[in-house]
Order: C-alpha cells, then sequence, then structure tokens
C-alpha cells in the first residue's frame, strides 16, 4: 500500500509535484476583473487526447527507464525522488524520496526486476539498487559528493556504471550478489557513456575528448584493453554487441567489428533531420520535432518503426526487448507510453 499525505507550504514543493490550488475567496472579495473587457475571452482549448493504443500519466519526471519485458516503467526529479510504475495493471507502484540535495539522473532497468538509480548534485551515496516489489533500496553504494554518470546491465546482472568526483570518472564493473555490490575491476577514464554486451564478456566506453572522441573496449574478466580507437567525429552514446561496437553522432552511426580488422563503418539514417539520442545494436532512436520517437535499422539506416504519441518527446525510453517505447511530453509534466509495431515481422506480441 502507498500512502501520499500533501502539506500545505508556503515554498514551492521539493520534488516539483504540484501543490494545492489556492483556496476560493471567503471574505466577500470579488474577483479582480473590475473594469476588464472580459467578452472577448474564450475557454483555452483542451488538451488533445493521446493517440488510440497510448496511455498517458500525468508526471514530471527528468529521467525514464522500462523494463526488459517493457511491464515497469522508472523515473525520477529534481527533487530527488525516485518512481515506478506498474504498466502492465496500470497503477502507480510507490515512489522515495532520496535524502535531502539528491537529484535523481540516470536510471537503469537490468534482467529481472531489478533496477538503478543514480543520483547528482548529491551529498549522499550515487547509486541505489531497488528490486521491484520492495518499499526501499536493497543496497546504496558510492561515496558522498560522488555524482553518477552512466550505467548499464548485462543479461547475468553483472553491470557497469561511471561514477564522477572531482572532475574524475571511474567506469566499475559489478556484480551483485546478497550484500553490497563486489567490484570486480575499476579503472579511471573520462567516461560519458558505458555499454556492457549482454553476455557479460566486454564493456566499451566513450571517454570525453575535445572536437573528438575516443572509444574503448575491455574486456570482462580483467579490464585488459582489447580496444583503443581515437575518432574525429564527436560520438556521444555507445552500444555493444557479442562482435560489434557501436556509436552514434548526429545523424550518423559508426560501427567497427570488435574482431579481425576494425574497419570503420559510418550507417546514415533514411531521414537525417533529427539526431540519435539512443543506439543500440538493432536501432537507433531518434525524437522528430512534431511528435513521437522514430526507430531506424542500425544495419541499414532503414525505418523499422514509429512509436506516434501526439506530443513531441523531450525523453524517451525502450523496453529491453524493443517492444514498448515511453515518451515525456515537451513542455508538461506528461508521460506516454505505447507498444512498438515494427514493419514486417516484429517478434513483439
Amino acid at each position: 500500500m502507498v500512502t501520499a499525505i500533501a502539506c500545505r507550504s508556503d515554498e514551492a514543493p521539493r520534488d516539483g509535484l504540484a501543490g494545492p490550488s489556492e483556496p476560493a475567496r471567503t471574505d466577500g472579495v470579488a474577483p479582480l476583473t473590475r473594469g476588464l473587457d472580459t467578452s472577448a475571452r474564450s475557454t483555452p482549448p483542451a488538451e488533445p487526447a493521446p493517440p488510440s493504443g497510448v496511455t498517458s500519466l500525468s508526471i514530471d519526471t527528468i529521467t525514464l527507464a522500462l523494463s526488459s519485458d517493457g511491464r515497469y516503467l522508472a523515473g525520477g526529479n529534481l527533487g530527488g525522488r525516485a518512481l515506478l510504475w506498474d504498466l502492465a495493471r496500470s497503477v502507480f507502484q510507490w515512489s522515495e524520496l532520496l535524502p535531502d540535495g539528491n537529484r535523481v539522473r540516470p536510471a537503469v532497468f537490468g534482467p529481472g526486476t531489478r533496477w538503478l538509480v543514480g543520483s547528482f548534485d548529491t551529498p549522499d551515496v550515487p547509486w541505489r539498487l531497488y528490486e521491484v516489489g520492495t518499499t526501499s533500496a536493497l543496497v546504496s553504494f558510492g561515496a558522498p559528493h560522488e555524482v553518477a554518470v552512466a550505467a548499464a546491465f548485462a543479461s547475468d546482472g553483472r553491470f557497469v556504471t561511471a561514477t564522477e568526483h572531482a572532475g574524475t570518472v571511474v567506469v566499475a564493473l559489478m556484480r551483485f550478489d546478497q550484500g553490497a555490490p563486489t567490484v570486480l575491476w575499476q579503472r579511471e577514464a573520462p567516461a560519458k557513456s558505458v555499454a556492457i554486451d549482454s553476455a557479460g564478456t566486454r564493456v566499451a566506453w566513450l571517454e570525453r575528448a575535445a572536437a573528438r572522441s575516443v572509444l574503448v573496449v575491455v574486456s570482462v574478466p580483467d579490464g585488459a584493453e582489447l580496444m583503443r580507437v581515437e575518432d574525429d567525429a564527436v560520438f556521444d552514446r555507445v552500444a555493444l554487441s557479442a562482435d560489434t561496437v557501436w556509436a552514434s553522432a548526429g545523424t550518423s552511426i559508426m560501427r567497427r567489428p570488435l574482431s579481425g580488422a576494425p574497419t570503420r563503418e559510418l550507417v546514415a539514417l533514411s531521414d537525417d533531420r533529427y539526431p540519435v539520442r539512443e543506439v543500440r545494436p538493432d536501432v537507433a532512436v531518434t525524437r522528430p520535432a512534431d511528435e513521437g520517437l522514430v526507430l531506424f535499422s542500425s544495419v541499414d539506416g532503414s525505418v523499422v518503426a514509429e512509436v506516434r504519441t501526439g506530443c513531441p518527446c523531450e525523453l524517451h525510453a525502450l523496453s529491453g526487448d524493443g517492444c514498448v517505447a515511453a515518451c515525456a511530453c515537451v513542455g508538461k509534466p506528461d508521460v506516454r507510453w505505447a507498444k512498438v509495431v515494427r514493419r514486417g515481422a516484429s517478434g513483439c506480441p
């Protein structure tokens, strides 16, 4: 059971949730409309309803994540509140307010029902690992004043994090058992995006560099470097499959094989009006200015699906199986989600 208690305060709510409406006047004072011509006023047009097949939730968030099967949606806001919804049952699961000063940023689901929330501007620890069905974090880890940068899970539950403190970023590979996560290895690297392949055999990250990118791939057992490539393109996102590393820059996708000659190949999107916002080994996601999401093939750049949400998306999330997409509408507290219908054989229920 989740119980919410609203308290009246002269200050804006810390987590950015809407406060109570202004009470009606009871002192006999008329509203300040005297002398104003109100005859030409019209009722503002109602917000258009979401398209058919799209479900909407009124919430303000700065991060979104979907579980691998698309059942659960996680979010968080600048007030430090972590949130979770069960989309299959259309119910709000729970929320937790992190210690004062924390700001939720990355949220990542792992296999099963575990999910990771990172925070920034934090006097507290930067990472919290949850499990659906619990009402508080299974474990919190990291050092005070560290900032969560990025994280990614493998299918076996191992995960990689990038955490910053005083300008230094540390990439760490971890495994969660019953207590605190076990650090398998860690190393300093100015990473801005991290990835781990599904089998958990390799880790990749992009390093920050002036007007260029450095792509690094290491082995999971010991962190030994397998590839380090400098590129004139400024890549901002990275993904990893069993035999290929992927990165995105603007409207292009770069891929390099992990064995043989590491030949660089660029894949151009068939519609190059909008930049790639997420890259995976199978798809790249863009957010058109008018509404929704467009999914492109990471192999040939062709359109594989269009998700109509009825609003432009400021944030998005795609489930691990690629069958459910979520969108946080620009300029309003509205999160919408829908099933992804891929062209041709989709593999989605």
